[in-house]
Parts: C-alpha cells; sequence; structure tokens
C-alpha cells in the first residue's frame, strides 16, 4: 500500500495514513476525520508550485518541509474530479516520457543510419 503523508492543519506535524490502490476511493484524512482522494492529495502535493515553496536547497542536495506544503481545502464531491484530472496528468506525463525516450532512440537509429550510409540525405 502506498504511504501517504497527510498534513493536519493549525500546524501540527503529519499524521500518516494509506491509501488504497483503486484510484476513485477516498481514503480517511487526518483531517478532522474527513476523507480524502488519494489522486487529489498526491496532485497537490505533487504540484511544482509546492516544491518550489516548500523546497530548501544546500548546494548539491534539496530538501522539502513538509509544514509548507500545500493542500485544498475542498469538499469530498469537489475533490473526485480534481482526483481524476490529476491522474489524467500523471498517464499524459508517464506517455511523453515514454514519446521522448522513442524520439531518442529514433533519433540515434537515423544518426547510425546516415553514418554507415545506409540512409542517403535527400535534398
Amino acid at each position: 500500500m502506498l504511504l501517504l503523508l497527510v498534513l493536519r492543519r493549525g500546524g501540527g506535524g503529519p499524521s500518516r495514513t494509506t491509501a488504497p490502490h483503486r484510484h476513485r476511493r477516498p481514503t480517511r484524512s487526518a483531517r478532522s476525520g474527513g476523507r480524502i482522494y488519494a489522486h487529489f492529495l498526491a496532485g497537490c502535493l505533487r504540484a511544482p508550485s509546492n516544491g518550489r515553496q516548500a523546497g530548501t536547497h544546500a548546494s548539491s542536495s534539496s530538501r522539502v518541509d513538509i509544514r509548507r506544503l500545500h493542500v485544498l481545502q475542498l469538499p469530498l464531491e469537489e475533490q473526485a474530479g480534481y482526483a481524476e484530472v490529476f491522474r489524467r496528468l500523471t498517464s499524459f506525463r508517464h506517455l511523453l516520457r515514454g514519446a521522448d525516450v522513442l524520439g531518442e532512440q529514433l533519433a540515434d537509429d537515423i544518426s547510425d543510419r546516415l553514418a554507415a550510409g545506409g540512409l542517403t540525405a535527400g535534398r
């Protein structure tokens, strides 16, 4: 199971909760005994602005101060829509990474064939 850190409101430290594998089922939150969608929480925490705001950099290493992370405070019904969009964004990022790898391989193959004389430079 995925272990998530959920921030308590009011400046308390993090509490831990486990999230189920299914992407549409909300999990228990430490906040007010409420519920929160795992993909909603993960999407909020992964937002680049969150990393910039909560991150600190020291020479060659970086750290994140979890007390400075922000998660939208939305009713469960609204979280569901956000959770689905965050899930789709994650899938989109995986597709982009795959396309990047395939594009690099294609460019390398074409370069090798050109260098070996297997292709001609058309004008």
